[in-house]
């Protein structure tokens, strides 16, 4: 479960939004790939059309379970996902260690 923002320092706060950003855009890459609709992919995913939605927007975080679910729904594996993800030069950049 991820920490409450409250507890989290400028910097990691700004480095979860990078990389929901990184995610959602990854994840709605992949669902366009797959010529599914949001509905489409929330049925095989066993989610909700609007915790799609959510996750597309960067809005939520997702489990790694339902990274899982996402996964098989979209014929890929989760580390594809991820892959596309970190392709993105500022999610990429919140890898690098700490100063």
């Amino acid at each position: 479960m991820p920490a409450p923002d409250s507890n989290l320092t400028p910097q990691r706060r700004r480095e979860r939004i990078v990389r929901r950003r990184a995610l959602a855009a990854a994840l709605a890459s992949a669902r366009c790939a797959a010529g599914l609709t949001q509905h489409q992919l929330a049925e095989k995913a066993g989610l909700s059309r609007s915790a799609i939605a959510r996750v597309e927007s960067g809005e939520a975080s997702i489990s790694s379970d339902r990274i899982w679910d996402l996964a098989r729904a979209l014929g890929v594996r989760p580390s594809a996902l991820y892959l596309i993800a970190e392709a993105d030069e500022a999610a990429a950049e919140t890898l690098k260690p700490e100063k």
